[in-house]
Parts: structure tokens; sequence; C-alpha cells
């Protein structure tokens, strides 16, 4: 590049190429759904350990890499998946954030809009295991206060006994089945 187009232009190229190669090696990352490993407190994905235990009503998702505008959708485009391949569908989507080292605004606003979508559809977004980095981000935005800061949790097993014990409760409230008279 540099003989034929001369030392600028051939920096100019080689800085566009390099960054070209980096969006695209960042932009495919792998989402996994996770399961309990039987007895532990672990979560491992569910194509690697099949047999890991899930709960009806609760999806648990890591997504592998930090989340930013050429990602974005692509983060959206797979939870939406993870809903609709669900059965039962969920009442949430825990969302393991460890993975996730940096977030950027077009990934806030994704996020944001994917939280609308999944409200419209009875279905809260939740997030365990947030980096303080990423933490901070979330919160100088507002997104922890729009889907609110009890859907934060320090690990996927505080995610899942949050889920568990809301479940409980909605088994509390539920009333008494009327008998028909005799």
């Amino acid at each position: 590049g540099v003989l034929t187009l001369g030392i600028l232009q051939g920096l100019i190229l080689a800085v566009f190429i390099g960054l070209l190669a980096l969006i695209i090696g960042t932009k495919n990352r792998a989402t996994s759904v996770l399961g309990r490993v039987p007895d532990e407190k672990i979560y491992r994905g569910l194509e690697n350990y099949p047999e890991g235990e899930t709960y009806p009503g609760l999806l648990i998702l890591r997504y592998d890499g930090s989340l930013f505008f050429a990602n974005a959708p692509d983060f959206a485009d797979e939870v939406r998946a993870g809903v609709e391949l669900s059965d039962p569908t969920p009442r949430v989507v825990l969302i393991d954030g460890e993975s996730i080292n940096g977030i950027d605004a077009t990934a806030i606003f994704t996020t944001i809009e994917l939280n609308d979508e999944l409200k419209r559809a009875d279905v809260e977004l939740r997030f365990a295991r947030v980096r303080a980095n990423v933490m901070k981000i979330m919160q100088r935005s507002d997104l922890v206060e729009i889907i609110g800061s009890d859907h934060f949790h320090i690990s996927i097993q505080d995610g899942v006994d949050a889920f568990l014990s809301e479940g409980q409760e909605q088994k509390d409230v539920e009333p008494p089945e009327q008998q028909e008279p005799a």
C-alpha cells in the first residue's frame, strides 16, 4: 500500500483496514443460554453442558464481548430469539454481564429499546454480574434507573433467587379456589 499510494495514503489505508478488522472481529460474539450445574451455584452454557438445570419462566443469557454500535443490534436480536424460542415464554430475561467489558451510547439506547419492547410483551430485563466500569456507564446513562436498580444482581444465583421468590409471592397472593355450591 505505501509503495503504490504513498506514505500518508498507505498509513490511512492501514488504519482503516485495522479498524475494519477490529469491528468485524468484535461484532460476531457468542450468546449462550445458561443452566445451573446440579447441586451447585454455578451456571454453564447449555451448548456445552446440556444437563444444566433451567427454570420455567426464566431465561439466563450470557453475551460474550463488549456492547457497542456494531454489535448492539445483534445482542438485541439474540435476546429476542431466546425469548421467542423459550417454552414457556419467559417472564424474566437475566443477562450475565460478566463478559461485557464495555458499553457505548448506541448499546445503551439499544438496551433501552429492548427493555421497552420486552416490557410490552410482559417480560422483564435484568442483569447479573455487571462489571464496575460498565455499571458506572449504565448508571450515568440512567439505564439502571430505567430498568430498575432492583433488577441488577451481584450474581446469577441472586438473580435466580429473586425470580424464584417472586414466583412464591405470586402463589401466596393468589385467591383460594372457590368451591361450587352443592
